[in-house]
């Protein structure tokens, strides 16, 4: 897969958030919705950071270091989690850390065979995901680390790669966004953060929610809302062209910038969102939708 390397997708909207010490996964075992205990060996986990009132400060993929925990999420949302967490780890003995200039992010499809094998230099994690067998890596020349991730889309397999050095990328990042968003996978946002419940945005069939684990911060709002509730607002995979006609017409867009829009759209596009629609109570259509992460995707001929 070394030749391969040169296929990479720069995930630069991603940071790193170390928790590190003897208490770290007992610490964030009482803050996220997943079941830290089950990041072991060569386990990826995905999961979320709750308010107490059930709602989404930030959600993340997880794995253990030797150390004690990194995660990564949006980058943007690193110290607002730091400085949510800050409060609680003065009780614990572990500490938090800011590593996003020190970790870069990328993505790699598997196209052509590039799937790592023992051969590779990094090591490697797998989502906790049925029949997904660990894949064993060697030492790490590159210094990092390969998560496997479901896309749930297509026959490719794709990887994550987290790695100490900033390396050659060249793909179009568009691309590795629309594979998310098809499989109704989105990143709680600046823009976003505190709003959603994890449920909206399908953590639970992530495996990114335990309902058997002990209490965390939210918890009770969102086991209420899987055992007792109706959730109303869902995220589903939805594309269109009239979006991008919609949202270049609006008031709120100026001038110079709809008519740069509108000319994008003169070669055939599409939008691909993960959009959050509500249910009508009263009706069996969907009321209304809103879109939640959106990729515009160019296509060429």
């Amino acid at each position: 897969m070394s030749d391969d390397l040169n296929m990479l997708t720069p995930l630069e909207h991603f940071g790193f958030l170390a928790i590190t010490g003897r208490d770290a996964a007992k610490f964030l075992q009482g803050y996220t919705t997943c079941d830290v205990d089950l990041a072991k060996g060569n386990t990826s986990l995905v999961g979320a950071i709750c308010t107490i009132q059930g709602r989404m400060l930030c959600n993340f993929r997880l794995i253990p270091i030797e150390a004690g925990l990194l995660l990564r999420m949006p980058r943007a949302l690193v110290p607002t989690a730091i400085e949510f967490l800050a409060k609680y780890i003065v009780f614990s003995k572990a500490s938090l850390e800011d590593l996003s200039d020190k970790i870069w992010c990328y993505g790699l499809t598997q196209n052509s065979g590039n799937v790592p094998t023992a051969s590779d230099t990094f090591a490697a994690r797998n989502e906790l995901e049925p029949n997904n067998n660990p894949i064993e890596v060697g030492d790490s020349a590159l210094d990092g680390w390969i998560i496997k991730v479901d896309m749930k889309t297509t026959s490719n397999a794709y990887f994550e790669i987290w790695s100490n050095k900033a390396l050659d990328a060249n793909q179009p990042t568009d691309n590795w966004l629309e594979q998310e968003v098809r499989a109704g996978i989105a990143w709680v946002v600046t823009q976003t953060s505190e709003t959603y419940i994890p449920q909206m945005y399908n953590l639970q069939n992530l495996n990114g929610i335990s309902f058997e684990k002990g209490c965390y911060l939210g918890q009770e709002i969102v086991a209420r809302m899987q055992f007792r509730g109706e959730l109303k607002n869902a995220c589903i995979w939805a594309r269109s062209n009239h979006l991008a006609r919609r949202a270049s017409t609006s008031a709120k867009v100026s001038r110079m910038r709809r008519a740069k829009t509108l000319a994008k759209l003169s070669r055939p596009a599409m939008i691909h969102s993960c959009v959050l629609f509500k249910r009508n109570p009263n009706r069996k259509h969907l009321k209304y939708c809103q879109p939640i992460i959106s990729v515009t995707v160019t296509r060429l001929s």
